[in-house]
């Protein structure tokens, strides 16, 4: 996969379980659709975690940046090969 550069400089993101920045190609996205407690409104979220670290990428499916929030479902846009994701409640 070729590197997304951008005003020349490699294009990096920061992973939201471990913070640390890593090259495009390093980050996946896990969305996450929850329920805002007491109402009906449904909110999607993104994850952003490192494809290649075992501890971020199980970590990405219970990870939230909202509180008190009631998970919906869980789906994860890229398969890290060979990182075993365990599943949510909603995929049981």
């Amino acid at each position: 996969m070729p590197k997304i550069v951008r005003d020349g400089q490699e294009l990096t993101w920061t992973c939201h379980i471990c913070g640390q920045e890593r090259p495009d190609d390093k980050i996946s996205v896990e969305k996450h659709r929850v329920r805002m407690p007491g109402t009906n409104m449904r909110v999607e979220e993104n994850v952003r975690y490192c494809n290649d670290k075992a501890e971020c990428a199980n970590a990405a499916p219970t990870f939230s940046h909202l509180t008190a929030v009631v998970p919906v479902t869980a789906t994860r846009r890229t398969q890290t090969p060979g990182v075993s994701v365990p599943k949510t409640e909603a995929q049981r």
